[in-house]
């Protein structure tokens, strides 16, 4: 049986429950909390912003305690926030923050029947504010090029450097024409073995060359760059490289491996000159989970091809398999080449919407259906792919079925393709779209496979005013930004709705330095359909 009890109007904090009957009790903890606390940092101050639970609704006035080690540090009373936006902490709070000590922070009030709201305890790290300092960005960098990362003794380094300064949050640019640069060239017991003095052209870069010695120890050398206050470094490799005369190439499958069937994999073998290696010792060996599943000897082809079949274990839910083939040539040169192939009970869908519009969307919680997208205009552009367990695109077609639905669950649209191919559904008007997709693969032996998934696409386009969905809040870049780039000259454009109930926003703009530069209170009714629901926020370029 389940027994309702209401509660009565409470404060905020920890309760035990006990439920009694005779002898038998049993106890459940609650906390309540209906506040909630954020605190960031700018390159000016330290702030704060309180607000309810769920709408976000900023409170007027609120005491603050700083908590370190379970023990009261600081208390501020009577704290009247800011408007439209964070405000600043207290001195006497921040002046009792610690370096390098973690505190905590609550907030509380009292309203008008006395009942006492306060938030969670808030992390604090610290006590610095982010540093705004540009010259901490600054300097000077250097780029390093060689022509390969590894040698033998007795060849030559080709080596290319470009020289920047700058700022790296803000942009470089490359080192003027004529700057004097010495290029360095270390052997593998650190001494300079080749020195060149060297300019900068118009494009800040220099270039040259070192011979390396032989005779000398093999290993790690370095170019090594060095201009004021560049001080650079690019390691390569030097030993006796023998190179190899033949190489294996598998070849690409489409196919997806199902649990139970025989997976086929083939290749060839062929010198660097282009002659066939028909007359190597070449064997092969399957391992799954570290442990031999299949071996045997290989016979190549004519021209070098080959193909390994071994079955798999139709009950095997994880058929990760590592191939191996072994080949040793006429004169004893031997190597061995690896690929993983898997042969799986399951895949899975890979669905994209093409032209979906950047920004973040959040469903309702008993609305979830899928993967949400944003969509602004008449159509969605959706690409069906197949995929198997470990990420990798099945090119080899697999038939998919599709519908699309609106909001009421009404189907608009349904129909088949193939994976890799791509169709245009029409969303006739705004508002939220379920589309559900599965896919069926069926085996020669009758055993089938599938997959299915589910998007949810939400049409709301550029121009709208209201928004037609019931979420809980969308962020969609419209305008200069829609493609998520700003280039210099372009205005900040995002769209910015509710479907909830009532909300509060805090907006912020901050420049390249964490400098806070404007800051405003948004406030919308949350009406699905009605004004106040959508909102523009516009940064126009300055």
């Amino acid at each position: 049986d389940t027994v309702k009890v209401e509660l009565p109007k409470c404060d905020d904090g920890d309760y035990i429950f006990t439920a009694r009957n005779g002898k038998v009790a049993s106890k459940a903890k609650w906390t309540k909390k209906t506040l909630s606390v954020a605190v960031r940092k700018d390159s000016e101050k330290m702030r704060f912003f309180v607000a309810d639970y769920l709408t976000g609704e900023p409170v007027e006035k609120v005491d603050l305690e700083l908590l370190r080690s379970g023990k009261t540090v600081a208390l501020a009373k009577d704290v009247a926030l800011c408007k439209d936006g964070f405000t600043p902490l207290p001195e006497v709070v921040v002046d009792s923050l610690k370096d390098g000590a973690a505190s905590y922070l609550v907030a509380s009030y009292c309203d008008k029947d006395g009942i006492l709201h306060k938030t969670e305890e808030h992390y604090i790290y610290g006590n610095s504010v982010y540093s705004s300092d540009q010259d901490g960005d600054s300097g000077t960098f250097c780029e390093i090029f060689t022509d390969k990362s590894a040698y033998n003794p007795g060849e030559k380094v080709e080596f290319k450097a470009v020289l920047y300064k700058g700022d790296m949050s803000r942009g470089l640019h490359t080192f003027e024409a004529g700057a004097k640069v010495k290029a360095e060239f270390v052997n593998a017991e650190g001494n300079v073995v080749g020195s060149k003095d060297l300019t900068t052209n118009e494009y800040g870069s220099v270039a040259g060359s070192f011979d390396i010695p032989s005779g000398g120890r093999n290993g790690s050398f370095y170019v090594k760059i060095v201009s004021g206050d560049v001080n650079a470094s690019k390691g390569i490799v030097v030993d006796e490289y023998i190179l190899p005369t033949y190489d294996l190439a598998f070849d690409k499958t489409d196919r997806l491996f199902i649990a139970g069937d025989t997976v086929e994999v083939s290749g060839k073998v062929s010198r660097f000159s282009g002659h066939p290696l028909s007359s190597a010792s070449v064997s092969y060996s399957v391992k799954r989970h570290g442990k031999t599943y299949a071996s045997g000897k290989l016979l190549l082809d004519a021209d070098g091809s080959f193909k390994i079949r071994f079955g798999t274990d139709a009950n095997d839910d994880f058929g990760f398999f590592g191939v191996t083939v072994k080949v040793t040539d006429a004169t004893g040169e031997t190597k061995e080449f690896s690929r993983v192939v898997s042969a799986l009970k399951h895949f899975s869908l890979a669905v994209d919407v093409a032209n979906a519009s950047k920004g973040d969307i959040n469903p309702s919680d008993d609305a979830w259906l899928g993967t949400p997208f944003m969509i602004s205009g008449e159509k969605a552009v959706v690409s069906f792919g197949v995929k198997d367990l470990r990420g990798n695109v099945v090119k080899s077609p697999v038939e998919v079925k599709y519908s699309l639905s609106d909001d009421s669950g009404k189907r608009l649209a349904s129909g088949k393709t193939m994976s890799g191919k791509t169709e245009e559904l029409a969303l006739p008007a705004a508002g939220m779209y379920v589309l559900k997709v599965n896919a069926e693969i069926v085996r020669e032996d009758g055993r089938k496979v599938t997959a299915q998934t589910k998007l949810m696409i939400l049409r709301v386009d550029d121009s709208a005013t209201v928004l037609d969905a019931k979420v809980k809040n969308i962020f969609k870049l419209v305008g200069d930004c829609s493609d998520g780039i700003l280039n210099t000259g372009e205005d900040i454009k995002v769209q910015f709705g509710v479907g909830e109930g009532s909300v509060w926003a805090v907006v912020e703009l901050f420049g390249d330095k964490r400098q806070l530069l404007e800051h405003k209170m948004i406030h919308l009714d949350g009406k699905v359909g009605e004004p106040g629901s959508l909102t523009e926020i516009v940064y126009n370029y300055k």
